[in-house]
């Protein structure tokens, strides 16, 4: 069967067929300044100057905080991006902490936003990391 053939039987199941863009850039690339605008807003929002640690409901608010900053920052509709989105909630005794993490990296393109709001009982850090997509 040639080429021709199998044609029509594609077009028939319904997908899409995408031809290459050739592009390499992004036509809306990943800007770090209102993702952390987001990630602030969304953590402020939530917590204030008098918010306590609480271990039971750390697991569900770092879920729902992280599933808020990812559709705020959907909207922004970052072309050929993937995003991971962190959130981490952290009872604060006064002591310091660090936090890493790994990956490959183009920094010509990977770009990443953070926030960290800190009380005297509790550290909320939020990360949202664009990986390009091509």
């Amino acid at each position: 069967m040639g080429v021709e053939e199998n044609l029509p039987l594609l077009s028939k199941r319904n997908h899409p067929r995408y031809e290459n863009t050739y592009r390499l850039e992004s036509k809306n690339p990943f800007l770090h300044e209102p993702v952390e605008n987001i990630i602030r807003t969304i953590i402020s929002a939530r917590f204030n100057r008098n918010s306590r640690y609480n271990a039971s409901e750390a697991p569900q608010m770092v879920t729902k905080l992280s599933q808020k900053i990812r559709e705020k920052v959907k909207e922004l509709n970052f072309e050929r991006y993937r995003l991971i989105v962190l959130v981490s909630i952290c009872e604060n005794h006064g002591q310091s902490g660090l936090g890493m993490m790994k990956c490959l990296w183009d920094p010509e393109r990977d770009s990443f936003a953070s926030y960290t709001f800190e009380t005297e009982y509790l550290i909320v850090y939020g990360v949202v990391i664009g990986i390009y997509y091509e």
